[in-house]
């Protein structure tokens, strides 16, 4: 659920782009509407799942907002949450590529490594990285804040 204490966030950022004070953010972003959103996704929505995750997030978030319910639902649907994580998404872009390569030299210098994933979600690093470490490790834990990850995390990387 969405805080008190978020929405007086986003306020903030929003009174700061209509006064000008956010340095790269114009106040003309203000007078975008749903047409001019909507053109700009459909760029990419047919072969980006990352640039979808967003689309589907906004679209439902002040429904999910108003009920107090979890944008979880909208953001996970069809794979959307994974892919904002992977790869070249817009979440990671080369830092994923980069913790591969950090991983796979630490690993072959320290091959029983015990590996402590912190917030793994989605599993989309975990999948990265676990392939990066070719088996060059004694364990892997994968630990994230809700249960819901947990059945396909263990579904894919049970072994």
């Amino acid at each position: 659920m969405v805080g008190a204490g978020n929405l007086r966030w986003y306020n903030l950022a929003v009174e700061k782009v209509n006064l000008s004070a956010q340095p790269r953010k114009s106040s003309n972003l203000n007078n975008d509407i749903l047409s001019d959103i909507t053109q700009i996704l459909s760029r990419y929505t047919d072969h980006r799942k990352d640039i979808r995750f967003f689309e589907a997030a906004g679209n439902n978030l002040l429904s999910v907002i108003r009920s107090g319910g979890s944008i979880l639902e909208y953001m996970n649907q069809d794979g959307l949450l994974r892919a904002f994580y992977e790869g070249n998404a817009l979440c990671t872009g080369p830092a994923s590529q980069w913790l591969d390569r950090l991983v796979a030299k630490i690993s072959r210098r320290f091959p029983k490594l015990n590996i402590l994933e912190i917030g793994a979600g989605t599993g989309a690093i975990t999948s990265s990285v676990s392939r990066a470490l070719d088996g060059a490790y004694a364990s892997y834990t994968f630990t994230d804040m809700s249960s819901a990850f947990f059945l396909p995390a263990e579904e894919e990387f049970g072994e």
